[in-house]
């Protein structure tokens, strides 16, 4: 018999693979439905709070490219409410920058939300020690200005990740 987690990861994993082939052959709207489905069964079964958020912000982006912006504005109240409860960790960090670009894509864009999951990003990189994951974050945030018209915040942020990337 397979526990919830086992069914969850699986079902997470059915999910991944018709969405990359789907924008591979960039066909059928079924298998959009077929593989939201699966993010929301691999979200509600799991007890992983990792595997949860991961299914959650995967759901949310198909549905931004689809343009379900109703069930957009529906989930992204859970995934925020999730983000608090993640270990502090490189998965946590990433989730932050995974729901910043989803927000930055709708259309209309949420940047001061944006800014504010990376801004958190930020801090929790530097918590746990992640240089890396710091850079990426700063480049993101670079784009986020970039997107807003800001680009004196962009370039030096684009500057500051280079050289954190650098000393790697």
């Amino acid at each position: 018999m397979q526990s919830p987690a086992d069914i969850s990861a699986a079902l997470f994993s059915l999910g991944n693979s018709p969405r990359a082939q789907q924008q591979q052959k960039n066909n059928k709207k079924q298998t959009t439905e077929d593989v939201l489905k699966f993010y929301q069964a691999a979200a509600n079964l799991t007890t992983s709070p990792t595997l949860k958020i991961r299914a959650q912000l995967n759901q949310l982006s198909l549905l931004i490219e689809t343009k379900q912006l109703a069930q957009v504005q529906a989930l992204l109240p859970e995934i925020k409410a999730q983000l608090p409860k993640l270990p502090p960790n490189q998965t946590a960090v990433h989730a932050r920058i995974n729901l910043a670009q989803s927000l930055m894509k709708l259309p209309t864009p949420e940047m001061k939300e944006a800014a504010e999951q990376l801004s958190q990003a930020v801090g929790l990189a530097k918590r746990i020690g992640d240089q890396r994951a710091e850079a990426y974050v700063l480049g993101n945030l670079a784009a986020l200005y970039e997107q807003t018209g800001q680009l004196s915040n962009a370039k030096e942020l684009t500057n500051q990740a280079l050289v954190l990337a650098q000393t790697i």
